[in-house]
């Protein structure tokens, strides 16, 4: 599903949308949240298996010039034939961890009104609130986690937090080491 925001302009951090979008679908489902982990930036895990991915986009038009497209991509129903091979055991169905069967429809109602209560806590209070909540859903706080950064390469430390702008920070034996684009394993 595609959801359209905009933003005031004078909105700092844009870069926050993401995470904001991550910690809106933990915790749209109250039932599952406390399975549900996010894995950094915009991953949704159950027992690191893939259940939800995030793609934000900034779209410039005469009528939106600050419009952020919202992409979200959710498994509701375990495939009748099964997961192709090559994600059947990293892949898992919102209906396969729930105790209630859920509807594709009500799934998508209960992420966008999670989405509206976080995003206009966001417009109101800052990150602060919500980055407490990612922080406490993220897979990896306080784990050692390898990241891939296409200009510095491999690095590997603990993940000791996630700064304003979104950067997950992690310490390394000689600094703390911003990482703010790239893939990341959690080891």
């Amino acid at each position: 599903m595609s959801i359209l925001l905009t933003p005031p302009e004078t909105t700092p951090h844009i870069c926050n949308i993401p995470l904001i979008v991550a910690v809106a679908i933990q915790q749209a489902f109250p039932e599952l949240s406390p399975l549900l982990a996010i894995k950094w930036p915009n991953d949704i895990l159950y027992h690191q298996r893939k259940l939800a991915g995030i793609l934000v986009e900034r779209s410039q038009t005469a009528d939106y010039p600050h419009a952020i497209i919202v992409g979200i991509g959710i498994n509701i129903h375990h495939p009748a034939h099964g997961y192709p091979d090559e994600i059947s055991a990293t892949a898992i169905a919102l209906n396969e961890i729930s105790t209630t069967p859920i509807d594709i429809s009500i799934a998508a109602c209960r992420i966008i009104e999670s989405l509206e209560h976080y995003y206009h806590q966001w417009l109101q209070e800052g990150f602060g609130p919500i980055q407490t909540l990612w922080w406490q859903a993220h897979a990896g706080s306080h784990r050692c986690i390898r990241a891939y950064d296409s200009e510095r390469g491999y690095i590997d430390g603990i993940a000791v937090g996630l700064d304003l702008d979104g950067a997950l920070l992690l310490q390394t034996t000689t600094s703390i080491e911003r990482i703010i684009a790239g893939e990341v394993e959690i080891l």
